[in-house]
């Protein structure tokens, strides 16, 4: 065999094995719930709908599991756990929000619920950052969008909810995984507004900056 015919070979050999490695790391890597890949096909606006009310529903289950993981003693994190008890209350609004437009278009809410992954709490805030980053940056946007022009007032109402509310989720958990240390040092005050779902640390505005409510609609959360 010629020296230019080895060098080929080798080649092949090694472009084999890096796609072999490639699909066998890709297919391990467990997909978190509540990630959202949009599908070939265009969804119209009771499809988003249904797919952010099983979006909103596998976070609600993987942050509970999250926030149990944070208050273990071998964790130690109760402050964590509040963060994570908070945003579960915001879903938890969003969800009704998503379930009452889907019933007005006649439809069924429906989940399929995953089991969560759960990983250290260091872990599970990036995950939690990834989780609303994807909802503030891409789900919400691209069904926001469709709902406007099928002029549907009550899906855009509350898919602008859902992003603001991720908005302020990714703050939070941005900060707590860049800071965990000095983040279980204070203690904070959570607030939610249960018609949007908006969750804030102290009541600095005279009405809900989002749904324009008054301030008794916030609840604290514990």
């Amino acid at each position: 065999m010629s020296r230019l015919m080895r060098l080929g070979f080798i080649k092949g050999f090694i472009l084999l094995v890096a796609v072999f490695s490639f699909l066998v790391q890709g297919g391990n890597e467990p997909l978190q719930a509540g990630k959202y890949t949009p599908g070939e096909k265009e969804t119209n606006t009771l499809e988003n709908l249904l797919t952010a009310y099983n979006i909103e529903s596998n976070a609600y289950n993987l942050y509970q599991a999250f926030s149990q993981q944070a208050e273990k003693e071998e964790e130690g994190y109760p402050r964590t756990a509040h963060l994570f008890r908070a945003v579960l209350r915001s879903i938890n609004v969003q969800m009704e929000n998503h379930a009452e437009a889907i019933k007005k278009m006649d439809g069924t809410p429906e989940n399929d619920l995953k089991t969560p992954v759960v990983k250290s709490t260091k872990e599970n805030l990036q995950i939690a950052v990834k989780e609303e980053a994807d909802r503030y940056n891409h789900l919400y946007p691209v069904f926001f969008k469709k709902a406007k022009e099928e002029r549907n007032k009550i899906a855009m109402r509350t898919f602008n909810f859902s992003k603001s509310a991720a908005g302020e989720h990714l703050k939070f958990f941005n900060e707590a995984s860049a800071h965990l240390e000095e983040w279980e040092k204070k203690n904070r005050n959570f607030l939610v507004c249960v018609i949007c779902g908006y969750m804030v640390t102290a009541l600095t505005f005279d009405e809900c900056p989002i749904c324009f409510n008054p301030l008794e609609k916030y609840v604290q959360v514990k």
